[in-house]
């Protein structure tokens, strides 16, 4: 069945093969982002919301006119890149820690907070999605040199402790709303072997399968497997095996 999605934190270029395939399986589909000039979008049919990720204030706009463009929203979709990140920021500079902490940081935590504020106060059920795509660090690479010739990104330490920060916050996220009415938070990882994350198409097509298969329970997973990361690719949900 059709969803409404709104995705935030993947930018443009690079979110614009996951958009366009879960919006034409059919989904209502806005991307938050910053900046928003040239998006490279192919659809019309998908919303482009512009996103000052450093404001809470903007954080609340954007909630609002994702619902006022698609009405309420089924699944909010927070997407951390490591690797797209690692482009972005690449430089160990004192001006780049701000806006840095900005786009990686503070983004998703004042808008973390608007959704669920939102879920609430609407008593409609939806899904709070984190996914995180990883990527090595510099450190991995000293400890294991082939790292830069395998991987697409190695990350710096400012981009580093931002994928750390997005982990622990969504784990925590998770185990405060985790088994709170009207809301089912769902942790989604992979890693650059991680084949299916790799490809947006693939990885759209892997998670509606997933979105549709996890409404089907019965009962929401307790709360010890609600913390845990579920890895881009498994089986559909019904064990205790889908999960890391």
């Amino acid at each position: 069945m059709a969803k409404n999605m709104m995705i935030a934190g993947k930018n443009f270029p690079d979110v614009v093969e996951f958009a366009e395939s879960l919006s034409l399986s059919g989904n209502g589909v806005c991307v938050a982002a910053s900046p928003v000039e040239n998006t490279g979008l192919s659809s019309k049919e998908i919303g482009v919301l512009s996103w000052n990720k450093g404001s809470a204030l903007a954080a609340r706009s954007v909630v609002i006119q994702a619902e006022t463009r698609l009405g309420p929203i089924d699944d909010y979709i927070l997407y951390f890149d490591t690797a797209s990140f690692s482009k972005e920021f690449d430089s160990l500079r004192p001006d780049v820690c701000s806006q840095a902490t900005d786009s990686m940081t503070l983004g998703y935590q004042y808008l973390t907070m608007e959704i669920l504020n939102r879920i609430q106060q609407k008593k409609k059920d939806s899904k709070l999605i984190f996914v995180l795509k990883t990527c090595p660090s510099e450190k991995d690479a000293i400890l294991n040199p082939a790292v830069r010739n395998s991987s697409p990104a190695v990350c710096n330490p400012i981009v580093a402790a931002a994928e750390a920060s997005f982990a622990t916050f969504a784990e925590t996220i998770a185990a405060m709303y985790g088994e709170k009415e009207n809301v089912s938070v769902l942790l989604i990882t992979g890693d650059e072997n991680n084949e299916v994350i790799q490809k947006d198409n693939g990885f759209a097509s892997w998670l509606i399968g997933y979105l549709e298969a996890y409404e089907q329970l019965k009962h929401k997973p307790n709360i010890k497997n609600t913390v845990s990361w579920i890895r881009a690719g498994v089986k559909n949900p019904g064990g205790f095996s889908l999960f890391k």
